[in-house]
């Protein structure tokens, strides 16, 4: 690797085109930076850059100035000494907030620096404190904090899908259930084409729909629409087509940048304008070298937005439209399954319809024996579990079989007898309602965060609010709390939320919190009319937005 990586560097011939943006990607990837300001140009004084960093030792923010030349450095370096002279003027740093000295000076080079070039410059400055980094050091440095820049992708672009492809799988993390075992693992589900309408009504049924790969689908198609059943893992599908596009092999086959939001997140933030969507996600300085790129933009969750019935198809092809006229969009829309769409033939022109089914009962059985690795699950438990009246009517989806695997976990003779009672008895264990070591300070816990859940439940499916902000939550256990003599204190009681709850995140960059998935939201909806019957049984029981809900609530 090194080796390449010499050559790569001799290869580089221009400074501000080439050099400059790998530092710019290497810089503040290393130990204790905190900020890197690019200063090349008529204001520069010696440094194209300048990075703040904190000292090991003592803790305070020092400030280093990088002066960098493509090529060797041997006797001729009076561009540098000037440079490096200059780097005594006072600067601005941090948008002209600050006012700072240089207190280091890093010499980069792409080759080598002589031992004599190194003795002058000591000799001349002898009270700065210099550092050299050759060719061989730089090197090690790109391996160690920016590898993809030897991909061959312009600089921007790969630091554009590296970025994107650890937010993902931060993400994938943060609303991951499997929290039994440290092992990650992917049951792959299967995805089925479904014909035209027309074809559906002359075979009725007959012929089973065409099973499909995916990453063929979204290569063959501009507008894809893929539905599936509550937890049946779509989400966990786009964010796995981002993990497959983001390297630097699939971006240098497919020359496709992978992007993604939520349906709601679209309409409100983007007027549903997918091109104001790229341009605030996709940064100029990546879009520019990839003016012949496509995107493939992965738009999640179509069923949480309110949306009639009648309409869901037109909303739909108002959508998949942008694609089809813009040759450099593709369009990957996923939902629980619409009657709408069901209902009509606007789509069909033009979007590829697919279906996650549920999985086999080989499948299933495989996601909960891997998840129950911890314990002895017997030939006799599973033969139980496949009579009972819950397995007759489990979905078969990803979700269920976690939520079903985390309570074998805990209790194996204990088999709820259907999805609401599954639900029931996962949030009790979450939410502490048996912990023995705290008692009935245990069962005022458990009460009033199911409560307070609820509460929240409601604002987000009342509000169509997937997240509320932290401080509006925090609202609701403080007015809850003070209401009821409990001795409970809030801010603990929500700590304990956060820590114990695993089906709640919390995400600290935008101060917002929710549910990991919606189909919480809506059990926890139903539950808060449970006890006077007071949700009205009406049309949005056909409605995909509120079908679950109802599921939940009539049991």
């Amino acid at each position: 690797m090194a080796q390449i990586a010499n050559k790569k560097l001799d290869l580089i011939a221009r400074e501000i085109e080439d050099l400059h943006p790998l530092l710019n990607a290497v810089l503040p990837k290393l130990p204790r930076v905190k900020d890197v300001e690019y200063h090349h140009g008529v204001d520069e004084m010696g440094a194209d850059f300048v990075i703040s960093r904190t000292n090991d030792t003592f803790g305070h923010i020092e400030y280093i100035g990088v002066i960098a030349k493509v090529g060797k450095i041997v006797q001729n370096f009076a561009d540098i000494e000037r440079q490096i002279a200059e780097c005594d003027v006072p600067r601005f740093f941090r948008g002209g907030k600050e006012k700072i000295r240089i207190t280091e000076i890093w010499v980069v080079a792409t080759q080598h620096i002589t031992q004599g070039a190194k003795t002058k410059i000591f000799h001349t400055y002898g009270t700065r404190k210099i550092e050299f980094i050759d060719g061989v050091a730089l090197a090690k440095l790109v391996d160690n904090h920016a590898p993809l820049a030897w991909s061959g992708l312009p600089i921007v672009v790969g630091e554009y899908l590296q970025d994107l492809r650890v937010r993902t799988e931060e993400q994938d993390k943060s609303v991951s259930l499997l929290q039994i075992s440290d092992k990650a693992f992917y049951i792959k589900q299967d995805l089925f084409h479904l014909p035209d309408l027309e074809y559906r009504y002359q075979t009725k049924g007959h012929r089973p729909p065409e099973k499909v790969d995916v990453d063929h689908v979204t290569a063959e198609h501009r507008c894809i629409l893929i539905e599936g059943s509550v937890g049946s893992g779509k989400s966990k599908l786009l964010r796995r087509l981002i993990a497959g596009a983001t390297t630097p092999d699939a971006f240098s086959e497919t020359k496709v940048i992978p992007l993604s939001a939520s349906y709601t997140e679209l309409m409100e933030k983007h007027s549903g304008d997918l091109t104001k969507l790229i341009e605030q996600r996709v940064p100029v300085a990546v879009r520019k070298p990839c003016h012949d790129s496509e995107y493939l933009v992965l738009i999640d969750a179509f069923d949480e937005r309110r949306t009639e019935i009648d309409c869901q198809a037109n909303e739909l092809n108002a959508l998949f439209s942008q694609a089809s006229e813009e040759n450099r969009i593709r369009v990957v829309v996923t939902s629980r399954f619409l009657k709408g769409v069901e209902r009509s033939d606007v789509l069909e022109p033009h979007v590829a319809r697919c279906e996650l089914h549920r999985l086999s009962m080989q499948r299933t059985f495989e996601f909960i024996d891997k998840m129950c690795a911890n314990i002895n699950i017997t030939d006799r438990i599973l033969e139980d579990l496949k009579k009972s009246a819950l397995f007759r009517s489990l979905p078969r989806s990803p979700l269920s079989a976690i939520l079903l695997a985390r309570l074998l976990n805990e209790n194996q003779h204990e088999i709820p007898s259907n999805m609401t009672e599954l639900y029931a008895k996962y949030s009790e264990l979450i939410l502490g309602r048996w912990d023995e070591r705290k008692g009935l300070q245990s069962q005022k816990e458990y009460q009033a965060l199911d409560n307070i859940l609820m509460r929240l439940a409601r604002q987000m499916i009342d509000d169509q609010r997937p997240f509320i902000s932290i401080a509006e939550v925090k609202a609701v256990f403080t007015n809850y709390l003070d209401q009821r003599n409990l001795e409970i204190d809030a801010d603990q009681l929500f700590d304990t939320m956060v820590d114990r709850c695993e089906i709640i995140l919390l995400d600290n960059d935008s101060e917002t919190l929710g549910f990991k998935h919606r189909s919480f939201t809506e059990f926890f909806y139903a539950k808060s009319f449970i006890s006077d019957q007071s949700l009205v049984v009406d049309n949005r029981v056909f409605n995909v937005y509120w079908m679950n809900t109802f599921f939940f609530y009539l049991g």
